[in-house]
């Protein structure tokens, strides 16, 4: 047995609760140096009852290709801007390298925000539905599925309440209730090996 300073962990159901924390952090990453200073705006303005800390970091298209995600955090944020024909995810996608890294580091604790998409989703939506034909007509099908499974949110100029709302549950599920990831159609190399056993306390 032992014991961890201001942490207490408890098994229920299915679900890793850990009390006792007051912070989260998350690591928020963009191409576009201006969209991850709104990005650290939109934040700070949460309704959170816990300290967050943001971490953040420019990607360049470049280094994309082979991308290793070695940041401890809670929650992983990808932003992208969307300006003309969208390159997200699978063969041709800039950032599924990343994503892979970051799902299997994180234990599927991800987020992709999609901004200036050309239409917001119907109210009480996280994904407009070109995220979707994007998934379905255009070779994608892993950004699909990620929205599937609520990681992915997008919006035309600003959040809605109900998305802004979800966010802000997810920092607090993603840093105070570890339940079980979801790799269910998701490409192998999103999945963490089958040798190793990732426990945050070791």
């Amino acid at each position: 047995m032992f014991l961890l300073r201001n942490l207490q962990w408890h098994l229920k159901k299915d679900t890793l609760l850990l009390k006792d924390l007051d912070q989260a952090t998350v690591a928020v990453h963009s191409l576009k140096q201006n969209e991850l200073s709104k990005l650290l705006d939109f934040f700070s303005q949460l309704p959170l009852e816990f300290e967050l800390k943001t971490q953040i970091q420019v990607l360049y298209k470049s280094q994309l290709r082979g991308f290793v995600f070695g940041k401890d955090c809670d929650l992983c944020v990808l932003h992208h801007k969307a300006e003309g024909r969208l390159f997200l995810t699978d063969r041709n996608g800039f950032y599924n390298d990343f994503l892979a890294s970051a799902y299997k580091k994180t234990q599927g604790r991800v987020l992709v925000i999609i901004s200036n998409v050309q239409e917001d989703p119907p109210e009480g939506a996280l994904v407009s539905s070109e995220i979707y034909e994007l998934a379905e007509h255009g070779d994608q099908p892993t950004i699909g599925i990620l929205g599937q499974l609520g990681k992915v949110v997008c919006y035309k100029a600003q959040p809605s309440a109900y998305q802004v709302d979800y966010i802000s549950k997810l920092i607090s599920s993603s840093a105070f209730y570890r339940e079980p990831s979801e790799y269910k159609n998701l490409p192998k190399s999103f999945h963490p090996s089958q040798s190793v056993f990732n426990c945050d306390l070791l």
